[in-house]
């Protein structure tokens, strides 16, 4: 009878760095879709929702102040595109830089990271054993 929609992809986007900004795992398990991929500036992966909420856990710990700022939007082809600025205790993590994310029906289904300079093997870092590693 009534057609809800679901939130647009931007929105999905903005939800995910509040909840990452909030450090609140559950939220962002809520968002992502069971077969996300999360890719790291070095273009490494993580597969599924699993994996990704519990490399998220694992970052929450290591790193305690990670937090997005300054985040702008644009949409192309379906990706949301941002770009934005990190703060963190990691000089490595705090930088200008730029992330795509893909929205399938109100959930995240690719997540991606582009930093600038010598990227983290952050996937590594977070969740070795699951890691998908470029040959």
């Amino acid at each position: 009878m009534f057609g809800w929609s679901k939130p647009k992809p931007a929105k999905v986007a903005r939800d995910y760095i509040d909840a990452v900004n909030a450090r609140d795992a559950d939220r962002v398990d809520a968002l992502l879709a069971d077969d996300c991929r999360f890719v790291d500036s070095r273009g490494e992966w993580l597969e599924g929702r699993a994996n990704v909420v519990e490399a998220t856990r694992n970052f929450f710990e290591l790193e305690r102040n990670f937090r997005w700022h300054d985040m702008k939007f644009a949409m192309h082809n379906g990706d949301v595109l941002m770009r934005g600025r990190a703060t963190a205790d990691d000089a490595r993590l705090a930088q200008d830089t730029l992330w795509q994310a893909r929205v399938s029906d109100g959930k995240i289904t690719h997540w991606q990271s582009f930093g600038a300079g010598d990227p983290v093997a952050l996937v590594r870092i977070l969740l070795p054993q699951e890691a998908q590693v470029l040959a």
